[in-house]
């Protein structure tokens, strides 16, 4: 036998692959496995919370009748239309509230027969009719201590022939008596309608 037989015949050693490299490709089969497990759990997930979504969109669109629908969408154009209102409200001038403050202040034996109103300069002129000066001066005081008037002031007075006191009075207000009310309670809220 030759040689070189003898030698084929012996066998050889097997190479033994380092233990990383073992190690790295154990390791991505594992990968591998665990991507694609991965895969297929997040896709069963993502068709089950679809089918919850959907059924969550039909219980709501059943429960939604064209009546609910028109309501709403009228609540919401009212909304708007009082979000477009409410700043033209707050510059509006209620000079009715004066009524309220005169029929609130004014003296029993005191009647006021006119009145001359300008809102934008917050002014009135009163002519009124009363039984004694001392009624008359009993009217001013009330109207002095009142919040809402700046100023007030008697600008003629005269006797009638039936013995009673005329008079013309000037008066100047806040501007907040011409004011509507905010919803919170301010101080044009207090004067004028706590009685």
């Amino acid at each position: 036998m030759p040689i070189s037989m003898a030698i084929e015949i012996i066998p050889k050693p097997i190479e033994k692959i380092p233990s990383a490299r073992k190690k790295l490709f154990y390791f991505s089969i594992f990968l591998f496995l665990g991507l694609l497990l991965g895969y297929f759990i997040l896709t069963s997930l993502e068709k089950k919370s679809e089918n919850t979504r959907d059924n969550l969109k039909e219980a709501l669109l059943k429960g939604k009748t064209p009546e609910t629908s028109s309501l709403e969408e009228e609540i919401l154009n009212d909304e708007k239309k009082i979000k477009d209102f409410s700043p033209l409200l707050g510059k509006h001038f209620i000079t009715s509230r004066i009524f309220e403050f005169f029929e609130r202040s004014t003296h029993p034996r005191v009647f006021f027969s006119g009145i001359n109103l300008n809102s934008l300069k917050s002014i009135a002129k009163l002519s009124g009719q009363t039984d004694s000066f001392l009624t008359l001066g009993q009217q001013l005081a009330i109207f002095e201590k009142e919040p809402l008037v700046e100023k007030v002031d008697i600008s003629q007075v005269s006797i009638t022939k039936e013995g009673k006191i005329e008079f013309f009075l000037n008066f100047s207000f806040n501007p907040k008596i011409f004011k509507y009310p905010s919803g919170a309670k301010g101080e044009e809220e207090i004067y004028l309608f706590d009685y």
